[in-house]
């Protein structure tokens, strides 16, 4: 008895965004969806990343993509999107006196931003937990000492 054919086609290949992906964490996340056979498009404005974590799938990955783009505005990514990867919220002690006005923004508005891509193109979101910096638990400490709320 012959098979039946799937009438489906051959089975689509998922297509993930990872925010901040040529950042260390975000770069290994792309490179291991491309090994598992996924359409990775990698967004970030190099604020702490670098390109030259990510040039290689550029150069070798046909599946890969690239865009450059500051996550406090408005995301478009064309086509559809399975997940969205958010790992766009520098968390370097070093960054949080040079750039700490960016990081604010993209922790709340980036965020916000990349949920409501996933949301428009029905994907699953994810993120990491938040951490706890050790800015935030100096400022807890000298807030308890002085008597601030």
């Amino acid at each position: 008895m012959a098979k039946a054919k799937d009438k489906a086609g051959p089975k689509k290949k998922p297509r993930a965004l990872v925010t901040r992906g040529a950042g260390f964490v975000g770069s290994h996340l792309c490179e291991r969806l491309l090994a598992e056979g996924y359409g990775v498009v990698c967004m970030d404005n190099l604020i702490t990343g670098s390109f030259e974590n990510v040039a290689p799938f550029l150069a070798h990955e046909a599946a890969f993509e690239y865009i450059d783009h500051d996550l406090s505005t408005y995301i478009d990514v064309p086509g559809e999107l399975d997940e969205v990867y958010h790992f766009a919220s520098p968390a370097s002690p070093a960054d949080f006196g040079r750039i700490p006005i960016e990081i604010l923004k993209t922790g709340s508005l980036g965020t916000h931003n990349s949920l409501e891509l996933a949301l428009a193109k029905g994907a699953r979101f994810s993120s990491p937990p938040p951490r706890r910096s050790t800015a935030t638990r100096s400022c807890t400490r000298s807030a308890r000492t002085t008597g601030a709320t």
